[in-house]
């Protein structure tokens, strides 16, 4: 493996480890936004389970002390709360995703980098091995070594440089 392509691997193993920890933040962050929604849908329920008594809830505050109007009060503030949370966390996902497509992006062009310099260092040694045995030929053609000139033949045959 040449120094490029061994520079060329840690900064792919660098990156993929990035990759890996944005992907568990967004799963966590994905989470977060479930979990969320999950108590959001729980209020509104129980905002909803409400209403049906609305009407009445100016005759009922002023027996309970207005408890149950404080209460509506408390849970539309809280879904609202919640509502731009979600929002806030949505956007935070999205850059985050963006960032994981820019990151996937860069992995590929390494990637392809790396592929293009073995291929390049592969076609260079097999251009040295070729030209090694051509030297090899001429050496035993002076020596009149018929073995060895047909087994560097069938080696120049098989690269296809013959």
């Amino acid at each position: 493996m040449s120094t490029r392509e061994s520079e060329l691997r840690d900064r792919l193993s660098r990156l993929q480890q990035m990759d890996m920890a944005l992907m568990n933040r967004i799963m966590v962050e994905r989470d977060r936004i479930w979990r969320k929604q999950m108590e959001l849908m729980s209020l509104r329920q129980q905002l909803a389970a409400m209403a049906p008594i609305m009407p009445f809830a100016a005759l009922g505050a002023l027996a309970l002390g207005g408890r149950s109007e404080a209460r509506r009060v408390l849970l539309l503030d809280r879904i609202q709360r919640l509502e731009r949370e979600i929002a806030r966390e949505r956007e935070l996902l999205r850059q985050l995703e963006e960032q994981r497509s820019r990151l996937a992006e860069a992995i590929q062009m390494l990637t392809e980098e790396i592929t293009r310099v073995r291929i390049s260092a592969e076609e260079q040694r097999r251009r040295e091995y070729i030209q090694w045995l051509y030297q090899e030929l001429r050496a035993a053609i002076a020596a009149k070594d018929e073995a060895r000139i047909r087994w560097i033949m069938q080696q120049l045959r098989a690269l296809g440089a013959l």
